[in-house]
């Protein structure tokens, strides 16, 4: 709470897999008690972690359910789209009115998992009605925001020469430009 009040922190993040214990674990609760109260979000690293003493299976996005529902005006942001678990966590994007998701860490120079993960992920969002609850993060060091931009601008490239849906220019405007807004109070 000092945090927020006294040194204007704008949110909390977790990360379950180097914690020890998954996210829906009561020892979380205080902390999600505290967030909602002061009406700041709680960011999640959900998904892979690969040191060898992290526990992936804490990680995984639909252990949020329970959060979710336990604490109904928490902004929950679920980091990586939970990759590998992407499906589960645009399941529970659609499901939860207070889940959103980031893209970082799913754009990388080589493509390989620009396509894999995140083009097939925002397709599904789009089809479920959900990319506007999908927030910008590039992850950087990782890579550049500058990069992640073009690169979720060229997303469609994928669909060239293909019936592959394309995903349109104003969803991807509003990832990088305005879906923030409505998951984060400044």
């Amino acid at each position: 709470k000092r945090c927020i009040t006294e040194l204007g922190m704008k949110g909390v993040k977790l990360i379950p897999s180097l914690q020890n214990y998954p996210p829906n674990d009561k020892r979380y609760y205080p902390i999600y008690e505290a967030a909602q109260e002061l009406n700041v979000p709680v960011a999640l690293h959900m998904g892979t972690h690969f040191l060898p003493f992290s526990k992936i299976s804490n990680s995984k996005p639909l252990l949020l359910e329970d959060v979710a529902i336990d604490f109904p005006d928490l902004t929950i942001i679920i980091a990586h789209l939970g990759h590998p678990w992407v499906e589960d966590t645009v399941m529970l994007v659609r499901k939860a009115p207070n889940v959103y998701t980031d893209i970082s860490g799913c754009v990388m120079k080589d493509n390989k998992r620009t396509f894999s993960v995140l083009y097939k992920a925002l397709v599904l969002a789009y089809e479920y009605g959900t990319l506007n609850k999908f927030l910008f993060g590039s992850d950087y060091p990782v890579i550049t925001p500058s990069d992640c931009i073009t690169t979720l601008k060229n997303i469609n490239h994928f669909t060239k020469n293909t019936d592959l849906p394309k995903i349109p220019d104003e969803e991807l405007h509003n990832i990088i430009h305005e879906n923030w807004k409505k998951a984060i109070v400044l």
